[in-house]
């Protein structure tokens, strides 16, 4: 969920939280910028069921109006999990899922911004004060709260298949390419699988699975 400018509602907030303790599998994150200069704003819905994956990717918001009155517009794709084209879709999540500005809330957090969000809505120059103690509590608040972290659990499609393979400590970009013939099995569509193992390489970096101390070396953390 997308906090900037305090613009999202305090109760859809709340419900997502509540249904977060009801059920042990879900998940709530929150990306919070309290500048002026990035907004939160992608569109991606991915659901999987059996064999099945669904993905759409547009302009519709997570609200009533985006999902059932509004004029959008919206890529739907239907495929098998086993596609790459799901395994892309899985890179780009978990590229969101991880970006530093990603918190796990927790109810005090969630109290400061309702809070935050009424004030601000108020806007009146006699609460100047209030609201810029206000922020700095929420600011406290949001740098002490736990970062998702990724692990091997959290890797899908092209990025759990090579990160299976790398071999413990040091290896060469080339130490990968002696499985080119098993990925090309999986992957048939592929003409690309050198240029693609070097894009999931950086991708595990940029995820902070593996370092990359030279070029083309690479390091598994332990």
């Amino acid at each position: 969920m997308g906090l900037d400018f305090s613009t999202t509602e305090p109760q859809a907030l709340w419900k997502l939280y509540e249904f977060t303790q009801r059920y042990a599998s879900a998940k709530m994150y929150c990306h919070v910028d309290l500048g002026p200069s990035v907004v939160y704003h992608p569109k991606l819905y991915v659901l999987k069921e059996g064999e099945e994956a669904i993905i759409i990717v547009g302009s519709s918001n997570l609200t009533e109006g985006g999902l059932e009155r509004n004029l959008e517009v919206n890529v739907l794709i239907r495929a098998s999990v086993r596609e790459e084209i799901v395994s892309d879709v899985y890179a780009v999540y978990n590229e969101l899922k991880f970006i530093p500005k990603r918190v796990e809330p927790d109810r005090e957090f969630l109290e400061l911004y309702t809070q935050l969000y009424e004030s601000q809505r108020r806007g009146r120059r006699g609460e100047a004060r209030t609201g810029s103690s206000l922020k700095s509590a929420f600011q406290e608040k949001l740098n002490a709260l736990r970062r998702p972290t990724p692990t091997q659990r959290d890797l899908y499609g092209w990025q759990k298949l090579v990160f299976e393979r790398l071999p413990h400590g040091e290896f060469k970009t080339s130490d990968m390419y002696q499985f080119e013939d098993e990925f090309r099995r999986l992957y048939p569509d592929n003409q690309h699988i050198r240029a693609k193992v070097r894009q999931v390489l950086q991708q595990l970096r940029d995820l902070g699975l593996i370092e990359h101390p030279a070029r083309n070396t690479w390091v598994k953390r332990a």
